[in-house]
């Protein structure tokens, strides 16, 4: 089976495969997987931080200078005050070839969470494309 142009499935906990969910942080939509779809069939609204699936997160981002271990990005989005930011997070030593300045990425892995003092919800990548 071929996944040319999107990443392959995940297993699900009921063993069937599935797509991560799609996030692009510069238009601020949201595009489903089946598991989430079932997650808002009742109306509820779900925000980024709580979505327990892998997401696909395309933004425009920075490179987080002077991190100890691996490397972090960080995006602003949205138009709230003050700034909402996604904190992407990854093992590894790439940071000689992450460009500099602003780029657009696409970061896929799992969101870990919410910090409410810097207003970031972060992203543990295990993969990211620029």
């Amino acid at each position: 089976m071929s996944h040319v142009g999107r990443p392959p499935p995940c297993a699900s906990p009921c063993g069937r495969p599935t797509f991560p969910v799609h996030a692009d942080l510069t238009t601020l939509t949201v595009v489903p997987n089946r598991n989430l779809s079932a997650d808002l069939a009742d109306g509820r609204a779900v925000t980024l931080s709580r979505i327990g699936e892998f997401v696909s997160v395309k933004g425009v981002f920075t490179r987080v200078p002077d991190v100890a271990e691996g490397f972090e990005l960080r995006a602003e989005y949205g138009e709230e005050q003050p700034p909402v930011f996604m904190r992407v997070v990854a093992p590894g030593n790439a940071r000689r070839s992450i460009p500099a300045g602003t780029f657009t990425a696409r970061c896929l892995g799992k969101m870990t969470g919410w910090r409410e003092e810097t207003r970031e919800v972060t992203l543990e990548a295990i993969a990211i494309f620029w």
